[in-house]
């Protein structure tokens, strides 16, 4: 066992043994304060690493210790385990599809709402492919004999901000993958693979919000890559291809939401369904109201 493991068992595992007594509301106490305290600080002097711990009881929202409990920081990539294991392993996200009660023959009369909330499992190998679940509950909504919507489509993805990516983020790594912006509703980890060849140039999966520049010049060597400015949906491709190659790359998204939406709207167009109005999103933090409205069709994370 490293040092650096030994020293975080020991920390957590003192913690995980007082906790029952923190359960059940008995107090701290100044020894156990300063031997919190005392084994944060030994961590940081000796890693160089700044730490945050905050104890909460769960029933009275009592908190016995803190130690960097507010200060703002990054968190590690590790705090994904912890996530997933108090979500529990039956957790599944769900994107719903709501439709208006009222219903004319194969038109609905109302809005209808797309519910996200935060899946990131659109895109293979969770899925076939990154549009399959929007096209499955498309499939089940037409199953209805449904063709028309006489009002708009509004996408709702209040369950989460809408700050995309944290602001720490520097302008040379957004559009990297591991740095895509995350919101209520997504497609594709929103990242798209530009192709560049003899057809010309073309995105995956895009139907049609992303604008795309050819600035790729034929040459001896295949080489690309793109520009997307920050907070534009407009891509700009450079680089050299061989003549009759076809030469990709790969870049986030600006707006999730925006991305994943309109993707969702074209697709209901292109199956046949009519819409008389248009797509929307709601006002940031601000969920849709359901109350007049059917579940039609959902998706769940495998």
């Amino acid at each position: 066992m490293n040092r650096l493991f030994r020293s975080i068992y020991c920390l957590t595992t003192f913690l995980f043994l007082v906790s029952p007594a923190l359960a059940q509301g008995q107090p701290a106490g100044k020894d156990f304060n300063l031997a919190a305290s005392r084994l944060v600080r030994e961590f940081e002097s000796r890693y160089g690493g700044t730490v945050g711990v905050s104890t909460q009881v769960l029933k009275s929202g009592k908190v016995p210790f803190t130690y960097n409990g507010t200060k703002p920081m990054v968190p590690a990539s590790n705090m994904k385990v912890v996530t997933t294991a108090v979500s529990g392993e039956d957790f599944r996200f769900e994107t719903r599809l709501y439709g208006p009660k009222q219903r004319d023959g194969k038109t609905l009369k109302g809005d209808l709402v797309l519910k996200g909330a935060g899946d990131p499992s659109f895109y293979p190998p969770f899925v076939d492919n990154s549009l399959a679940p929007f096209k499955s509950m498309i499939d089940a909504l037409k199953r209805t004999g449904v063709r028309e919507v006489e009002g708009d489509l509004i996408v709702d993805d209040s369950d989460f901000d809408r700050q995309f990516i944290p602001k720490s983020y520097h302008d040379r790594y957004l559009l990297d993958s591991y740095a895509a912006p995350v919101g209520g509703l997504g497609l594709n980890r929103n990242v798209v693979t530009v192709s560049v060849g003899p057809n010309g140039i073309t995105a995956e999966p895009n139907t049609g919000s992303l604008k795309l520049v050819n600035d790729v010049k034929i040459g001896g060597y295949d080489q690309i890559w793109a520009e997307r400015k920050r907070g534009t949906d407009q891509i700009v491709v450079h680089g050299f291809a061989r003549a009759g190659n076809t030469v990709q790359t790969t870049l986030t998204v600006n707006d999730p939401v925006r991305f994943a939406g309109s993707t969702f709207f074209r697709l209901m167009e292109r199956s046949g369904i009519r819409f008389r109005g248009k797509w929307r999103t709601v006002e940031e933090g601000t969920p849709a109201s359901l109350s007049d409205k059917v579940l039609l069709a959902k998706h769940l994370s495998p």
